[in-house]
């Protein structure tokens, strides 16, 4: 066997004729009895040819049955993904709504502790009601005697006839409400020049605060310039194009196109609401905002009011809506601002809780989303 090329390798069997060995087993094996180490060696051949060692076969492709459940799964939960992202947007601009409603609150804390009241809303100034008008119009005046001590305007027109003069006739006075009310009082006024996104704090001047030129204040709140908006609507009573700025919320649309609805201010007078001065503010494509009541006793009438002793601030949804679009009907039977005069119209007055007597209550279905400052959240949140 001298010189042979068949070597047995120490420690390994010699595979026996007509059997198959291991490939990865006999490397050596091979190494050493296949030379040159080629496919054409004959004990690789037979090696190859006799070989049981199969290539894994590969496991079948999904069935139908199979693709289609798994494309219902995914449409499952891409749907739950998307509703679970809708609201949470949705809850995210509320709570941006809310937050700078805080911001206002904090802004109107500060103008008392400084002034030593809230200031008027307008409510009532232009109302045929020559009592209403009367009364609302002396106590706009009243609270700038208080904040403006040497400020001594002759009597209504002549306050008027300083706006127009300080603000190049843009601003008239008498179309101030409850939706433009915070502008004024915390930021000023309509810069002149026919800007809608400028507003000019009031003067330093003590005998005139509404004086062009000089000094001025700083404002108690710094409005973002960009929801300024001009508002030059009809005025519900006159039908006298409004010129005012109005401060709207982000995220909102009006839903017939036009002005977005803007934050509502309204003050509480004598712990009341509307019954005394007629409050209300109406948007068109946004319908009415009116002050909120906890409830209402039937027998007697009486309505306890959120923030009876401060004010509220009411904004729409993201709706874009106070009450309803129409003018009229609220819920079947019940109508709202049937005559925009009538102080006593109790279908101005709004209230949330069920009411003991009657067990009803009068919240429209397009008020459940509006945002206040006295509510956690929407407003059906208070009613349930």
């Amino acid at each position: 066997m001298k010189g042979s090329t068949l070597r047995r390798p120490v420690g390994r069997p010699v595979t026996e004729p007509g059997t198959v060995p291991f490939f990865g087993q006999e490397t050596l094996f091979f190494e050493l009895t296949c030379k040159p180490k080629t496919r054409d060696c004959p004990l690789w051949q037979r090696a190859m040819k006799g070989s049981t060692q199969r290539r894994p076969v590969g496991r079948p492709g999904f069935t139908l049955v199979e693709m289609l459940v798994v494309i219902v799964i995914i449409s499952i939960l891409s749907s739950l993904v998307i509703t679970g992202a809708i609201v949470a947007i949705r809850r995210a601009r509320e709570f941006a709504i809310t937050q700078e409603m805080t911001q206002l609150t904090l802004a109107l804390e500060k103008y008392k502790n400084d002034i030593g009241e809230y200031p008027p809303d307008f409510s009532g100034v232009l109302s045929s009601n020559t009592n209403v008008q009367d009364a609302a119009r002396d106590a706009v005046l009243r609270h700038l005697r208080k904040r403006y001590r040497n400020y001594r305007p002759a009597n209504w027109d002549d306050f008027r006839n300083n706006m127009l003069i300080a603000t190049g006739n843009q601003l008239d006075v008498n179309h101030l409400d409850p939706g433009s009310a915070l502008v004024f009082w915390l930021g000023g006024l309509p810069a002149p020049g026919g800007s809608t996104t400028k507003l000019l704090p009031f003067s330093r001047n003590p005998a005139n605060p509404f004086a062009p030129g000089g000094s001025r204040e700083e404002p108690l709140y710094e409005f973002d310039e960009t929801r300024l908006v001009l508002d030059t609507t009809p005025e519900p009573i006159t039908g006298v194009n409004r010129n005012v700025l109005r401060y709207v919320p982000d995220h909102v649309d009006n839903p017939n196109g036009g002005v977005v609805p803007p934050f509502v201010y309204f003050r509480s007078v004598s712990g009341q609401y509307a019954p005394s001065v007629a409050q209300y503010y109406y948007h068109s494509g946004s319908g009415y905002c009116v002050p909120y009541a906890q409830n209402r006793d039937s027998t007697n009438n009486v309505l306890r009011w959120f923030n009876p002793k401060t004010f509220q601030i009411i904004s729409t949804g993201l709706d874009g809506i106070y009450t309803t679009l129409d003018t009229t009907v609220v819920e079947a039977n019940v109508t709202v601002q049937s005559d925009l005069n009538n102080i006593n119209d109790p279908n101005r007055i709004r209230w949330l809780k069920v009411d003991e007597e009657t067990d009803t209550q009068n919240l429209h279905r397009y008020e459940d989303d509006n945002l206040t400052n006295f509510a956690e959240g929407q407003l059906a949140n208070e009613a349930d």
